[in-house]
């Protein structure tokens, strides 16, 4: 989870202690995932425990997050729903939360993270005229980002994900045969995908703040602005293209290069350029080294013991083993 995600998230539960006794409730988490769990760890942090994690996955049926079980969705329904409440942190919310009223949840939905802050159920005049205000801020940031990148075709990334980031430049050269655009500009999230983007060297990168971002994307929806393009598999929420992965198993790549850019599937990716040498390469054992990479926003955590296992058994044939985290 962003650490801007973090901080939102613990002031939501902060706010919330407020006005709720939290200990009287049973507190369900939905949708296990990395944000989840950190949910978890949290609340557990400040004298609080789960009691379940609901999920639509029958695999992670009848397992657990340390003590926390992972079961069904309808799982909720078997509490007082006076005395239950579903903390959510997901893009997702507004799916998991149409789907808990769906199966007949009546208690509390706390959405603890605005991933899709334009995107309300409410029709009152209320957020009509806020979500209308926040539509015209991002139109006035498309037209101020227009201004200062003249004749530049603009690619928004609209979430601090790497590889969604890494999967973009792959095919940006190719997108921008097609679209006819000599130049381009992409935005992105935190300096870590900037990082990434500038690997390519085939465009210029600009950071924007999540709330910006957020604003800006919501502007290029508002306007149909037609030099200005949603790079994302899940935003706008629209053909939920994302359920691809899911459902028919299609690489992540492969929804990038078809899916979000329209191109042949057999189109030649592009890699990235722009290196800088590792000052000790030679002290690597080459055919006896291993990389792990053990975290990542989109995926649960691996059991701790996995890694420990994995290293003791390379180690004991003679490799090197590295990680790409501190």
């Amino acid at each position: 989870m962003e650490a801007e995600r973090y901080e939102e998230m613990k002031n939501s539960i902060a706010k919330l202690k407020e006005n709720v006794h939290l200990p009287e409730y049973n507190i369900y988490l939905f949708g296990h995932s990395n944000a989840t769990e950190e949910l978890a760890e949290y609340l557990s942090d400040i004298g609080l425990m789960a009691k379940c994690i609901i999920d639509n996955s029958k695999e992670k049926h009848g397992k657990d997050y340390k003590g926390i079980p992972i079961v069904p969705v309808d799982t909720v329904l078997s509490d007082e729903e006076d005395k239950s409440m579903v903390f959510i942190v997901s893009r997702f919310y507004e799916e998991m939360y149409a789907q808990l009223r769906r199966i007949g949840y009546t208690g509390r939905i706390e959405k603890l993270c605005d991933y899709n802050s334009f995107a309300e159920y409410s029709l009152s005049d209320e957020t009509i005229k806020r979500k209308r205000q926040r539509a015209l801020r991002g139109e006035a940031n498309l037209k101020d980002l227009s201004g200062e990148y003249r004749d530049f075709f603009k690619i928004f990334c609209p979430f601090e994900a790497l590889g969604d980031i890494y999967f973009t430049m792959m095919y940006l050269p190719e997108f921008l045969k097609k679209t006819g655009f000599d130049k381009a500009v992409v935005f992105v999230v935190g300096n870590a995908c900037a990082k990434v983007a500038r690997l390519f060297g085939t465009a210029e990168v600009k950071v924007l703040d999540q709330t910006y971002m957020d604003e800006t994307v919501q502007g290029v929806i508002f306007t149909g602005d037609k030099s200005s393009y949603i790079a994302h598999q899940d935003r706008p929420y629209v053909v939920k293209l994302h359920r691809a992965l899911s459902i028919k198993c299609i690489p992540l790549e492969k929804i990038y290069c078809c899916g979000v850019f329209g191109l042949p599937q057999d189109t030649q990716a592009d890699m990235p350029k722009i290196w800088k040498a590792y000052e000790k390469l030679d002290d690597i054992k080459e055919g006896k080294t291993l990389i792990l990479s053990p975290y990542a926003k989109s995926v649960t955590a691996l059991p701790e013991q996995l890694w420990e296992d994995i290293v003791k058994d390379y180690t004991d044939m003679g490799y090197d083993i590295f990680t790409n985290v501190a």
